[in-house]
């Protein structure tokens, strides 16, 4: 009995571990939805708020994942765009290593722009 209790168990083990997801190595960078305010209020706003977007970050590379790919990607340092680029097809982009210092780091995905503050 104990050896079909393992057994299963060991079974059940092997089948959960092959589905498991590898997750990026790097820093999380957690980018939220970036709302407009003018003078009348919100500019296009949602009526509910969008989900984060969980990013990794190794150096001046940054993981968006595949579902991102194709997507605009836009580095800013006050209000002057320092460099824009689009998300590749493995969900990846690597900034200039001559880049540094902190940045608004916006990401494009239709018609909603996350946004978060990194450090390169």
């Amino acid at each position: 009995m104990k050896k079909n209790v393992f057994t299963c168990i060991f079974a059940l083990l092997a089948f959960f571990s092959t589905m498991a997801v590898e997750v990026p190595s790097g820093d999380l960078v957690i980018m939220t939805e970036k709302v407009v305010i003018t003078s009348g209020g919100h500019e296009n706003p949602h009526k509910s708020p969008s989900v984060p977007l969980y990013v990794y970050q190794t150096g001046h590379q940054f993981d968006f994942g595949e579902s991102c790919a194709g997507c605009s990607v836009t580095l800013l340092s006050g209000d002057v765009t320092v460099y824009s680029t689009s998300v590749d097809s493995n969900g990846q982009v690597m900034f200039p290593s001559s880049l540094s210092g902190t940045f608004e780091l916006q990401l494009a995905v239709s018609d909603v722009t996350y946004w978060a503050e990194v450090e390169l």
